[in-house]
């Protein structure tokens, strides 16, 4: 099974993953979009979203644990008035691949990984950052835990 146009001739296709029922697979491509697939009827996408800008060819985008959703990370390119480069990340419906919800960032999203038993969400930037978002009401471990630690040291003068 292949499809040489699915997306821009001359791009990379940075992110390739099947959902877990085996059905449907998620692209982004260097084209700026990304397409949803049925393998059994593997010519023409399901979904399209364009305009989700990659700056850098190894951008991902993922599947929200319960796969309602897609995950991506997008950069937006500096303005021509002097405003940084920045970046945002992007929860789309699964159905329609239509914005459900988006985090502004400073820095362009590189990587995005959602890890499902903590219920947290790790982004690395093209600064070098990493950030960590996670629910305070339905995450566990991970980045609680330090949160947790930080609020029960004793504080010092080197806090001040």
């Amino acid at each position: 099974m292949s499809n040489e146009t699915a997306h821009a001739k001359g791009t990379e296709t940075s992110s390739i993953v099947l959902s877990l029922d085996g059905r449907t697979l998620l692209t982004r491509g260097g084209d700026d979009t990304v397409k949803t697939w049925d393998i059994r009827a593997f010519k023409k996408p399901l979904y399209t979203l364009g305009g989700v800008t990659t700056m850098y060819p190894g951008m991902n985008a993922i599947w929200s644990p319960d796969e309602k959703f897609v995950v991506v990370g997008a950069g937006t390119p500096p303005s021509g008035n002097g405003s940084p480069a920045g970046g945002k990340l992007m929860f789309l419906k699964r159905e329609g691949l239509t914005v459900a919800d988006e985090v502004q960032m400073n820095s362009c999203v590189v990587k995005v990984i959602w890890h499902s038993k903590i219920n947290q969400i790790f982004t690395s930037h093209a600064d070098g950052s990493i950030h960590i978002l996670y629910s305070p009401h339905t995450s566990t471990h991970g980045a609680k835990l330090l949160n947790r630690q930080r609020d029960k040291r004793a504080h010092t003068i080197e806090d001040a």
